[in-house]
């Protein structure tokens, strides 16, 4: 979700630092970061594929899909992470006006 700004975030820092000899400090660091997120989105994306796209256990066999009674809220939950996902600033001016103090006391 946040790749976007993890690769911004390693260009900058990749680009930007103190210098040593033939590398500065900052790359070196950026290595590491970029070695990390390959490591977790390997970890991840095998995660992923064990727990979704492997055989299914025995002991799962029987359970049942989700049932009706629990649709409804399910598909509300979802209808308004979506709502908010996709129009933010109808919340964000219901919950302004409690933050603004905060906002406006480092000024």
């Amino acid at each position: 979700a946040n790749f976007a700004a993890e690769v911004m975030i390693l260009f900058g820092a990749f680009k930007n630092g103190w210098e040593m000899e033939r590398f500065h400090l900052f790359q070196i660091a950026t290595v590491f970061g970029l070695w990390g997120v390959v490591i977790s989105a390997v970890y991840m994306l095998r995660a992923y594929r064990k727990a979704f796209m492997g055989t299914l256990a025995a002991r799962w066999k029987d359970l049942v899909d989700l049932r009706p009674g629990l649709r409804v809220p399910v598909t509300l939950l979802v209808g308004a992470a979506l709502c908010y996902g996709f129009f933010p600033q109808s919340f964000v001016r219901i919950i302004a006006p409690a933050f603004r103090p905060y906002l406006s006391a480092g000024k």
